[in-house]
């Protein structure tokens, strides 16, 4: 018995010589004024476009953007209205406080200079004072420095290089996954050219270049095509028009769908 109470004793003595060393109190609150797993985002949009937490990087081609400006949108997950939400566009060189609604939603928008990145963080408050982790709110936002309009011609060439080269596997790395039709078909189609044609000379005028603002953008153009039948051994010409579009993830530009005549894949 009395060798329990001294036991007793002793961790009363030694949680009292803890609460007097300097910092030990003041370390433990500073653990808890950071609680990621409590004041955290729901969700994040740019641009109407929710970015998941993994993707750390965005990118736009300014013209893409409603009056130049890019839009960030997001909810404060939880139902407790948070005391306080900042953004910072600069690596968190700067902060700027922002409206939350009482459906705990914010918004912010700024003007973005083309070929510029920008380094987004958020930060939480809530109303126990606490903050959400702020390194893993990173967005990097790139505004590219080129043109819609040049990117598309900087697709379309490469394609064509692809193509008249026969090389089908960097052809089809252009065509995006969920291409209208089949991408599997589109891609017999594509080969089917190459085992039927000899000598395949391509050229085309862009007529219209017309993104719709969110991750499309139409293309009209004029082409001209000559080649030889290997069966036959003529040598064809022809020429028309077709409607393509194409569609836009993180500044990168693929084949989605093709409307008309075919400038690729048009053998039978």
């Amino acid at each position: 018995m009395l060798h329990k109470t001294t036991s007793v004793i002793i961790g009363i003595v030694f949680l009292f010589m803890l609460c007097l060393i300097p910092g030990f109190v003041k370390g433990s609150q500073a653990a808890s004024a950071e609680n990621p797993d409590d004041t955290k985002l729901e969700y994040l949009y740019i641009n109407k476009t929710m970015v998941p937490e993994t993707e750390k990087k965005v990118t736009f081609f300014r013209e893409l953007l409603p009056g130049g400006k890019v839009i960030i949108a997001g909810k404060v997950a939880g139902n407790e209205i948070a005391k306080a939400v900042e953004v910072s566009i600069d690596n968190k060189s700067t902060w700027r406080k922002v409206r939350v609604t009482r459906k705990n939603t914010f918004r912010y928008s700024f003007r973005a200079q083309r070929g510029t990145t920008y380094g987004l963080f958020i930060r939480i408050t809530d109303a126990k004072g606490d903050t959400n982790n702020i390194d893993s709110t990173f967005k990097g936002i790139a505004i590219l420095d080129r043109s819609i309009y040049n990117a598309v011609r900087d697709v379309l060439n490469s394609m064509t290089e692809a193509y008249q080269g026969k090389a089908s596997g960097v052809f089809m790395s252009y065509v995006n996954d969920s291409f209208t039709g089949e991408k599997i078909e589109y891609g017999r189609a594509i080969r089917n050219d190459f085992s039927t044609l000899h000598d395949i000379s391509i050229g085309y005028n862009l007529n219209s270049v017309t993104p719709d603002y969110k991750d499309k953008v139409f293309v009209s153009l004029n082409f001209n095509r000559s080649y030889t039948d290997i069966k036959t051994g003529r040598r064809r010409n022809d020429e028309g028009s077709t409607a393509m579009v194409f569609r836009l993830d993180n500044g990168r530009l693929s084949l989605y769908s093709v409307r008309g005549q075919p400038l690729f894949g048009f053998t039978k």
